[in-house]
């Protein structure tokens, strides 16, 4: 059904903009901190929130514990409302660390 399909491309956006997010931190990471690396996205936000470069790492654990549910748990389904803040919150740090101006 069309409510399927749309359910369906909500847990692919918010899937695919943790990944596009996780990527910009390892390269934002990589060139402003030379030599430092980590293998995951927690790792990342830990690191990047002791060196006080995050705003919401709440946030943003919160949105990566919704991305492993809904790559690995049947059932598991994003709303509009989840897709919204996904893209609020990634776009807000991404300001902030000057990578989307």
């Amino acid at each position: 059904t069309d409510e399927n399909l749309c359910i369906f491309i909500l847990v692919l956006f918010f899937i695919a903009a943790i990944s596009l997010f996780d990527e910009s931190l390892e390269l934002y990471i990589n060139y402003n901190f030379m030599g430092t690396k980590f293998h995951t996205l927690e790792e990342r936000i830990t690191f990047l929130e002791k060196n006080g470069k995050l705003i919401d790492v709440q946030t943003l654990h919160q949105c990566r514990k919704e991305r492993n549910k809904y790559s690995h748990e049947y059932g598991k389904y994003a709303s509009w409302a989840d897709a919204e803040n996904l893209f609020l919150v990634i776009s807000k740090e991404f300001n902030n660390l000057g990578i989307m101006t």
